[in-house]
């Protein structure tokens, strides 16, 4: 038993010094490729969809780490709760956003943030909560594993579409 706890917490480890390590090389690839301002346009795309995100969506997700641990009825209906969710807290997040745009009619914040700009943060609303779901989910059903191996897909898909 004290082996395999032993071997969770390394493999644990050596994927949090990986994401380390990959979230230090995309902030220099965003720096080299997209120069100063392309990486505080890209920090600003991602914090934008962050917190519109953590407010739009409750902590639902917490609400499944709990209730998939207690309660083992739900493994049957989670694909169809899940995408439901998804569905429903992206469209929210996404008319929260477009009615902020329109209330804001602030010229400094409408020059700097181009529609370019504002089509890509409306764009990464959905991958950023199926992140969010399917980390509660893999916690609720204590897949850890699988929980290290799609935060290490997650964060290479991160850099290399900012490469490419």
């Amino acid at each position: 038993m004290k082996k395999k706890i032993y071997s969770h917490i390394l493999k644990n480890l050596i994927t949090k010094l990986f994401l380390v390590i990959v979230k230090f090389g995309t902030t220099v690839v965003t720096s080299r490729f997209l120069g100063i301002e392309g990486r505080g346009v890209f920090v600003i795309i991602n914090q934008i969809v962050g917190i519109s995100n953590s407010l739009v969506s409750l902590s639902c997700g917490e609400g499944f780490i709990y209730y998939l641990s207690k309660y083992q009825n739900f493994k049957k209906k989670i694909f169809f709760i899940v995408l439901s969710l998804i569905l429903f807290f992206c469209l929210v997040s996404g008319f929260t956003l477009f009615i902020l745009d329109q209330l804001i009619d602030n010229e400094n914040i409408n020059k700097n943030l181009s529609n370019e700009f504002k089509l890509i943060i409306l764009i990464l609303i959905l991958p950023i909560l199926t992140e969010y779901f399917l980390f509660s989910v893999f916690k609720g059903f204590k897949l850890f594993d699988s929980y290290n191996k799609f935060s290490i897909l997650g964060k290479l898909i991160l850099l290399i579409s900012i490469i490419t």
